[in-house]
């Protein structure tokens, strides 16, 4: 299957921690830049766009942006529609209302970051599940924070090596994203 060239990166530490940076002003940085059809979902670090480029040129472009008209290093986790669209299928928690769901984006496996990094004890009802080498991790809704995993992803040598979307936040970028292409 051809890439359609819509893409999300994931941004990590975006507007957490003191650091601030406006959704609009991302989007008109990059759409300056070789990419098309520029839009963000959320405060946190969401931009889509569209672009013919490598993802590895991507990535550097996006990195070299960030550093020059923001004054911001972030870790860029680039993901197409396709693989969005696969992490979204391949969901293997049920819904429940009483319970966040996540995905752990990483360019680590999910079987890495399970066997090696969250060996935990978890809390009551607290899932960690793999698909398709994705994490999913589903905890309490007032437990987040308390959570060993949540500790962990938060660790200096996890850092950089990951980010966290809730799930519904996922879907609404893969809506906004399949928005895009063309009928």
């Amino acid at each position: 299957m051809k890439s359609t060239g819509l893409y999300c990166a994931f941004l990590r530490a975006i507007n957490v921690n003191g650091s601030r940076l406006k959704m609009q002003a991302l989007v008109k940085a990059f759409e300056i830049e070789e990419l098309k059809q520029v839009s963000t979902v959320l405060a946190s670090g969401n931009l889509l766009f569209q672009s013919d480029l490598p993802a590895v040129e991507l990535k550097e472009l996006l990195r070299a942006t960030l550093e020059k008209r923001f004054n911001f290093k972030s870790e860029i986790f680039l993901l197409t529609i396709e693989q969005i669209a696969s992490i979204l299928k391949e969901n293997p928690l049920k819904q429940n209302a009483d319970f966040h769901s996540y995905v752990v984006i990483s360019e680590q496996t999910g079987e890495w970051l399970l066997n090696e990094v969250l060996p935990l004890e978890l809390l009551p009802g607290e899932l960690l599940k793999i698909s398709s080498g994705v994490l999913y991790w589903q905890v309490s809704k007032n437990s987040t924070t308390d959570s060993n995993v949540s500790k962990a992803l938060a660790r200096r040598a996890l850092k950089p090596r990951t980010t966290v979307r809730n799930f519904n936040t996922v879907e609404k970028i893969y809506q906004k994203l399949n928005s895009i292409l063309p009928s």
